[in-house]
C-alpha cells in the first residue's frame, strides 16, 4: 500500500485552485505546452495597454475581490508533476470550499491502480484516504508530512493547494507581470508571471493563466529556470454551486 499511495500522491498534490519587472517580458518555451485548446498571442514589449502596470494592478485587484466572493469550487483538475527522474500526470474531480477543505477522487493516472482513490483534506494536520490494497478497500489517516502524502518534489498537499496559490499570485511583494494573452477553448485568457518568496523551494517563477471573464486562473505552472515542473488545470469550473452531501467524507 505505501508504494500504490506515494505514487498516488505524487500526481495529486495539487490545487484544489505587485510590482513591475525591469526586463522585457518573455514567455517560458514551455509555456503552456501540451495544453489542449490553447492559443498564445505574446505582444512586444510596451504594445498593446497604454499602461501595463495599471492594468496589472487592476486586474490583481480584479482576482483579490473575485477570490474574497468564493465559497467553493467544484471542477476537474489534470496536473503534470515531475522531479526530474520522475514525470506523474493525473485527472481528478476535485472540491474546495473555504477555508481549507479539498478532496480528491481519481479518475486518471499514471498508476492505474491510484483510480477510484479519494483523498479528502480538511484543513488540520491529517489526509483521510480511501484507495484499494490488494483488491480491498482501505481508510487510513495519514498526516501531511508524510512522505506518502508528499508529491515528487516533497511538497505537501497544503502547500500546493488553492489558498497557497491564491497567496502566491496576489502576494504584494512579488514581482509580477503580465506576459501576454491567449484563449484556452475558447476562453480569453491573460499570461501572468509571478517571481515571489511565496513560491515552493526550488521554483524560480510562476505562470498563472487568467480566465479574464472570471478572474479566476485556469491553469498554474511552475518552473525550475525554464524546465517547466508542475503544472495544473481547471476543467469544468463551477464557483460557489452546491457540493454533493459526500464532497468531504469518505463514502
Amino acid at each position: 500500500m505505501r508504494n500504490s499511495l506515494k505514487t498516488l500522491i505524487l500526481g495529486l498534490s495539487m490545487a484544489l485552485m505587485a510590482g513591475c519587472g525591469a526586463d522585457a517580458p518573455s514567455m517560458s518555451p514551455n509555456a503552456g505546452k501540451n495544453l489542449n485548446g490553447l492559443v498564445i498571442s505574446a505582444p512586444a514589449p510596451n504594445s498593446g495597454a497604454q499602461n501595463p502596470a495599471q492594468d496589472l494592478k487592476v486586474m490583481l485587484s480584479d482576482i483579490s475581490s473575485r477570490y474574497q466572493r468564493i465559497n467553493s469550487i467544484t471542477s476537474t483538475i489534470t496536473t503534470y508533476d515531475s522531479n526530474g527522474t520522475k514525470t506523474v500526470s493525473s485527472k481528478a474531480a476535485a472540491c474546495f470550499q473555504k477555508p481549507g477543505k479539498i478532496s480528491i477522487q481519481v479518475l486518471e493516472h499514471t498508476d492505474g491502480k491510484a483510480v477510484g482513490t479519494k483523498i479528502v483534506y480538511l484543513g488540520s494536520g491529517q489526509a483521510k484516504v480511501k484507495t484499494k490494497f490488494f483488491g480491498f478497500q482501505v481508510k487510513v489517516n495519514l498526516d501531511l508530512s508524510d512522505g506518502r502524502m508528499c508529491n515528487t518534489r516533497g511538497n505537501t498537499l497544503a502547500e500546493t493547494g488553492i489558498v497557497r496559490m491564491m497567496s502566491t499570485l496576489l502576494d504584494p511583494n512579488a514581482r509580477t507581470r503580465i506576459l501576454g494573452q491567449g484563449a484556452l477553448n475558447g476562453k480569453p485568457l491573460a499570461i501572468v508571471e509571478v517571481i515571489s518568496n511565496q513560491s515552493l523551494r526550488g521554483i524560480t517563477r510562476e505562470l498563472f493563466f487568467i480566465d479574464q471573464q472570471d478572474k479566476i486562473p485556469l491553469v498554474r505552472e511552475m518552473y525550475e529556470g525554464n524546465r517547466l515542473v508542475y503544472r495544473s488545470q481547471f476543467n469544468n469550473v463551477a464557483l460557489n454551486g452546491s457540493l454533493p452531501s459526500t464532497a468531504f467524507t469518505l463514502d
